[in-house]
């Protein structure tokens, strides 16, 4: 399906080495993601973990940088009380945009030939939401996993390079 696109885009992108077996469940994942499966019943990452089948992508360096530097495209974009194009021009350059540090929780098929993607945390706030293609509508599954993909290139260019 689609969702096997984007795990494999990880292993022929800029970061193939950010994807890290999950060995101690709550010591490497954040209690957000523990939870949310744990509630859910339907996924046990305990028994995935011992088969060598869960993994993880962490971006948590991402949330130390606090804003672009050069703003180039702020907030004010995505600001839905500003109503129109002049509102938005004049907001350019005065809000800073902020970087997302997602983390990512990916099982590796049963016949072990293709990722899937467990589940998408996109903020490091406490109690903040788990993405998965079954809690999400199309819009917010996809923007979630393009969330990702920013945040990779995002890694690469920033903490990679910087």
């Amino acid at each position: 399906g689609e969702d096997s696109k984007s795990p494999r885009q990880f292993f022929n992108g800029v970061n193939p080495i950010m994807i890290e077996a999950v060995k101690d469940v709550p010591e490497q994942l954040s209690p957000e993601l523990v939870e949310h499966f744990v509630s859910d019943g339907t996924t046990n990452l305990d028994a995935l973990s011992k088969a060598n089948r869960l993994f993880y992508v962490n971006y948590e360096e991402l949330d130390q940088m606090v804003k672009n530097p050069h703003q180039a495209y702020p907030e004010a974009y995505n600001n839905p009380t500003y109503t129109t194009d002049q509102e938005i021009l004049d907001r350019v350059g005065k809000e800073p945009r902020y970087f997302k540090a997602p983390m990512i929780l990916l099982q590796l098929s049963p016949n072990l030939e293709d990722l899937q993607i467990l589940g998408i945390q996109l903020d490091r706030s406490p109690g903040s939401k788990v993405y998965t293609a079954l809690n999400s509508d199309n819009d917010e599954w996809q923007f979630a996993k393009t969330t990702v993909a920013t945040a990779d290139s995002q890694y690469h260019e920033w903490v990679s390079h910087l």
